[in-house]
């Protein structure tokens, strides 16, 4: 019975990059960092536009063959390496001091050389220790790539990285509906009101939208369309302070609620799906004052909900396609219960429970 309690999530999220010059937020702070074989430019994304702090040189020198950058979402940190005419060379980037501040850690330099001239090596860095990480997949496995996600642009295959990473940035601004209909927050706007309408084709549109004018980069948030897509994106209003990490951090609350939301004392799993989002599973998903939930999801019906209090309380849920009744499992005792959707279910703090056997 312990077996099917557990839901889990395979995918490992790392995306790289090939390209000179791409740019990647540095998780846990504000700092979007521009990498080249020779050069890093360090920006920071707190207000309406990036604000240059720093161009860091490398020594390195010639051809550099398989100049590759990964943000490691898992650790923390951005990871850049490749093989120059002296030697191969590898580092990391990662955030100190709560975010407030990155540290640049060499892990191989070429015999003889000095990696970073002007910067002194610094003891060794702990990790960034994350909270429990809340997940997100669609069954997609691919190749993370950035160039081939972005040549295939499937919102199945993007969601659960713009979830991942709104996760790892400060919230610098009120939350929805507080946002500022400024640039690309307006298409943020348009989508949280699909939300509300329950559209959930107009949603994904509309997320669509918001990715191709709002982001650059490996996820790098942005106020305007600097590729001028055509995509109506409003201009800027500069009496209007924002910041483009509102489209991770306030993107991410969106994401979630297309799957789970909650209204008083009301449960609704899957209240504005996607009709193509066919199946998937979300992990250590925490609701405020109720507790945390794991779910899974195929053929556009929900298959099995673990749920754990965090106090104990009433609750009812309200599940897509017409289902009617679940089974509900103690995971103390193994008691299970037959359950009709829509009627108040009593629930105890600390206990664990499996809601399965969903029929219509």
């Amino acid at each position: 019975m312990i077996n099917n309690m557990r839901i889990t999530i395979s995918e490992r999220f790392k995306p790289f990059t090939h390209l000179s010059g791409s740019s990647a937020l540095l998780p846990f702070s504000t700092f979007c960092c521009e990498v080249y074989p020779a050069l890093i430019r360090v920006y920071n994304l707190e207000g309406t536009h990036k604000k240059l702090l720093n161009e860091i040189p490398l020594n390195v020198n010639g051809i550099v063959e398989g100049f590759t950058m990964q943000q490691d979402i898992e650790k923390g940190c951005l990871k850049v390496w490749g093989k120059g005419a002296q030697g191969y060379f590898r580092y990391r980037i990662q955030a100190t001091d709560s975010g407030k501040s990155f540290k640049i850690i060499t892990e191989k330099e070429p015999a003889g050389t000095s990696l970073f001239v002007n910067i002194p090596q610094t003891e060794k860095v702990e990790p960034i220790q994350p909270i429990a990480f809340e997940n997100l997949s669609f069954g997609i496995s691919k190749s993370q790539d950035w160039a081939m996600v972005l040549r295939r642009q499937k919102m199945m295959e993007i969601l659960p990285f713009w979830f991942r990473l709104g996760q790892l940035v400060p919230s610098l601004s009120p939350h929805e509906p507080n946002i500022a209909d400024t640039g690309t927050l307006y298409l943020l706007k348009d989508a949280y009101r699909a939300l509300e309408e329950k559209d959930p084709e107009k949603l994904i549109k509309l997320l669509e939208m918001l990715f191709l004018a709002g982001f650059e980069g490996l996820l790098v948030p942005r106020m305007e369309d600097d590729q001028k897509q055509g995509l109506n994106v409003p201009p800027l209003d500069m009496s209007k302070t924002a910041s483009p990490l509102t489209l991770l951090s306030d993107g991410k609350n969106l994401i979630k609620r297309m799957i789970i939301d909650r209204t008083s004392d009301n449960i609704q799993i899957l209240p504005c799906l996607p009709a193509k989002f066919h199946c998937g599973r979300m992990l250590n998903v925490r609701i405020p004052e109720i507790g945390f939930f794991n779910l899974e999801w195929s053929k556009k019906t929900i298959r099995r909900i673990c749920f754990q209090p965090c106090e104990s309380s009433q609750l009812t849920f309200q599940f897509p396609n017409n289902v009617k009744t679940f089974r509900l499992r103690r995971h103390r005792d193994g008691s299970t219960q037959p359950q009709i959707c829509g009627q108040p279910i009593g629930f105890s703090a600390g206990e664990r429970y499996l809601f399965d056997n969903f029929k219509r």
